[in-house]
């Protein structure tokens, strides 16, 4: 089904379940809202254990400001070496969703399969509001409403708070308010990435590496092709989700050697760390597995990148919100400071998309 098509219908789907409901249905230009009241129970039990939401709410600053920090001074200085020519590739992409199976990029879009875009909303924004929401009633700051958004067709979630309760609260309460998204997509991630390493990695994968020869290398002349393989080196050996990234399955265990040593087939096989590929052994088909895991891996990675980039300094992001309200603690024109340091930050992050558009 071609994109065009896809696209058409994920629309028409949206439509449908706004018109269905429009009597509840909030328009303001391209955005749709329907407010409830209904989880503001939900967040009010879970905001009673007040002790523990204050530490969190205090190590949730931290670890933001520390973030913003850190993401903000390699924005800047990857533009700087965007605009001296120094990186002439990609380094930001617009996420959106595509009919096609796999994930893959387009000039400055990223494109990922619709099923996969949809979820990867869900699990950004709603543990992101639903902490923006805790951390305000721990702060005792009014909950006019919950709910949930379309601008077009990208669909979202908010928490809607008293502006007035909040502007008056203290510096050290509105920062924990503020940081408290982020914070909410790092725990995200973390929660991810440890689930898919100590659960279903585990789950998925059974004992030793599959190992497999490069074509027209030593080891495939000496008609060695593929097998699992158990102990390599004389060192038990078993494929760790940690490794993925470098896609060396043997690294936890043995490192990059020079050479491997493995028996297969009653046979004894020897060649060079570079002539064979490294593989997990699955339980399950291989497609379906690498489906899963890639699907997971993708979720926390986008958890941590839209917690770092929201914590930018660029009003009305939270880390704006952050930065205006450290600087109203310190400066008495903690506005004007905000713009600039927005615009300012806005033009640096705008740069990183130069080199996908300007190579089409």
């Amino acid at each position: 089904m071609k994109i065009e098509v896809y696209s058409l219908l994920l629309i028409l789907g949206i439509a449908a379940l706004l018109f269905a409901d429009r009597k509840n249905i909030e328009r303001r230009g391209i955005v749709f809202i329907r407010r409830t009241r209904r989880f503001l129970g939900f967040i009010n039990s879970v905001s009673r254990y007040g002790k523990f939401w204050k530490v969190a709410g205090t190590v949730s600053v931290a670890v933001c400001v520390l973030v913003m920090i850190f993401t903000t001074a390699t924005v800047f200085q990857t533009s700087f070496k965007i605009l001296k020519g120094e990186v002439k590739t990609s380094q930001a992409f617009l996420l959106l969703p595509s009919a096609e199976k796999d994930v893959r990029t387009q000039g400055p879009l990223l494109l990922i399969p619709v099923w996969l875009w949809l979820l990867a909303i869900a699990v950004v924004v709603i543990p992101h509001e639903f902490f923006h929401g805790i951390f305000a009633r721990v702060e005792r700051v009014r909950i006019k409403s919950v709910g949930l958004m379309v601008a077009a067709v990208i669909p979202g979630a908010f928490v809607e708070l008293s502006e007035k309760a909040l502007e008056k609260k203290p510096v050290p309460s509105r920062l924990r308010i503020y940081s408290a998204g982020s914070f909410a997509n790092f725990v995200t991630a973390a929660f991810l990435f440890l689930f898919t390493w100590l659960a279903v990695w585990p789950a998925l994968t059974g004992p030793g590496v599959v190992l497999t020869a490069r074509e027209g290398s030593e080891l495939w002349e000496s008609g060695f092709r593929s097998g699992v393989v158990t102990e390599v080196n004389g060192v038990p050996v078993s494929s760790d989700y940690r490794e993925m990234a470098s896609g060396n399955f043997l690294s936890q265990e043995l490192g990059t050697p020079e050479t491997v040593t493995f028996e297969f087939g009653g046979k004894k096989f020897s060649a060079g760390f570079e002539d064979v590929r490294t593989g997990p052994v699955t339980r399950v088909d291989p497609g379906l597995f690498f489906s899963i895991v890639n699907a997971l891996t993708f979720l926390w990675i986008i958890s941590v990148a839209v917690g770092a980039i929201n914590l930018l300094p660029i009003y009305p992001l939270d880390g704006g919100q952050i930065f205006r309200a450290a600087a109203s603690g310190i400066s008495g024109r903690a506005e004007e400071l905000t713009r600039f340091v927005s615009v300012l930050t806005l033009g640096a992050l705008l740069t990183l998309f130069l080199p996908s558009v300007f190579s089409g």
